[in-house]
């Protein structure tokens, strides 16, 4: 073995860092990114997929909301399985 392996590190020595330890140090010191956040933020470039997802929210708020935005005021009309019996479908050929 070399003596220079063997010698012990004086603590007070400064140690001498390159610019590119530096500009790494200065990255990695800032907060730390998550999975969740990468992935948000990988959804957010992704045009079709941001268009998609403000469709959804749009469906789910006229589903939440249209009813008390738009009332049936006679039941009979939604009745689907009577409208469905009164329909001649013999006639239709």
């Amino acid at each position: 073995m070399s003596s220079e392996a063997n010698r012990a590190v004086d603590p007070s020595t400064p140690i001498v860092t390159s610019a590119t330890i530096q500009q790494l140090q200065q990255g990695v010191s800032g907060k730390p990114r998550t999975l969740l956040g990468d992935a948000w933020r990988r959804f957010r470039k992704h045009k079709l997929a941001m268009f998609g997802a403000v469709t959804l929210l749009i469906l789910s708020l006229f589903v939440a909301f249209g009813p008390t935005v738009y009332e049936i005021r006679n039941p009979d009309v939604a009745d689907f399985k009577a409208y469905m019996e009164q329909l001649d479908f013999v006639n239709i050929l």
